[in-house]
């Protein structure tokens, strides 16, 4: 989806006032997730991820995620940083195979990211706003309108890509719809059969979406909807990743 809407994306911008977002609810502190990541059409493992959530000794929460290849290979890695009241400090990415770099940092109301690719490096600062979701805390927050959603009530907010400003920072805020897809039943790594709310996420603009093929454009999240409400599904385009371990 990042780069397939890069060129389409570049005329749309939002800038509502500053608030920073608290997640400290939706953070399942001492867990560890495992997902396995499947190709949709031949049905084959492309991988797997390790998501851990860990309180550092001044109470805040680290939140990391590995990607490895089905052979153990660790091809990527992020890491989130929480202060004590579930609000975003930090964030950092590292991606080998790309050998791109992602930093942002969360300081008084403002984002202030650092993009590396090989040589290549940009930096910019924009507003930290109400309906300003960046993209590595958007399962939080989607978790966090669950209730909302599973009502049937469809929310919108502005997504921050932070791995768009490569291109250009004015392509980083996507404005986007998300809805309740379906209700229903999927085997449980905690046992037996839970309900999992299936969520849409997608560009809120009607011609964005008219020009944009939909496994291109659409992002699918499923979530348990009894507490705690993890993530049971994420998919993209021909990419399924469903949760198989809770520890």
């Amino acid at each position: 989806m990042k780069k397939s809407l890069v060129a389409v994306f570049a005329i749309w911008s939002l800038c509502p006032s500053l608030e920073a977002q608290s997640f400290t609810s939706n953070l399942p502190l001492g867990l560890s997730l495992r997902y396995e990541h499947k190709n949709q059409k031949s049905q084959q493992v492309t991988g797997y991820s390790e998501l851990t959530y860990r309180a550092d000794n001044r109470g805040r929460v680290e939140e990391r995620l590995k990607n490895r290849k089905p052979d153990g290979e660790l091809f990527q890695e992020k890491f989130s940083l929480f202060s004590q009241r579930g609000e975003l400090l930090e964030y950092r990415e590292k991606d080998y195979r790309k050998q791109v770099e992602v930093t942002d940092l969360y300081r008084q109301g403002r984002i202030e990211t650092r993009i590396k690719r090989g040589d290549f490096e940009r930096q910019f600062t924009l507003d930290q706003a109400p309906q300003l979701v960046p993209f590595e805390v958007l399962t939080l927050y989607l978790e966090s309108r669950l209730s909302d959603l599973v009502r049937d009530k469809s929310i919108q907010f502005t997504l921050y890509l932070p791995y768009l400003g490569l291109e250009s920072p004015e392509l980083t805020q996507i404005p986007v719809l998300a809805q309740l897809e379906s209700l229903g039943p999927e085997k449980s790594p905690r046992g037996g059969k839970e309900e999992v709310a299936m969520i849409l996420v997608m560009p809120s603009s009607p011609m964005l979406q008219m020009l944009l093929p939909p496994d291109k454009s659409q992002f699918r999240f499923g979530f348990f909807t009894k507490a705690p409400r993890l993530l049971y599904s994420f998919s993209e385009a021909q990419t399924l990743s469903v949760l198989k371990s809770v520890k």
